[in-house]
């Protein structure tokens, strides 16, 4: 409850405001928290995700199974977040 007070005094919100739901608040902080995943794949370069590669290939050799699909199923993920990222820049 103290966090919230601190927040209306900050923001200048009154508290009913602030414990509303707010769709449109919701859809930009989702919009906000996929470009920002978007970024932090987007920071690496191809030497340093060939190295992240390789090193979930190495570690995914003790579980015998996954030593490959480890890296692939990080490389869907990154194509995915960064697709879906674009979409909501433009």
């Amino acid at each position: 409850m103290d966090n919230l007070f601190e927040l209306s005094t900050i923001f200048d919100i009154s508290i009913d405001n602030l414990l509303k739901e707010n769709d449109d608040l919701k859809d930009e902080f989702e919009k906000q928290q996929i470009i920002k995943n978007a970024n932090f794949f987007n920071n690496f370069g191809k030497g340093e995700e060939l190295l992240f590669s390789l090193t979930l290939i190495f570690i995914g050799f003790k579980l015998a199974p996954l030593g490959l699909a480890i890296p692939i199923i990080y490389w869907f993920i990154k194509v995915k977040t960064v697709k879906k990222a674009k979409k909501y820049e433009k």
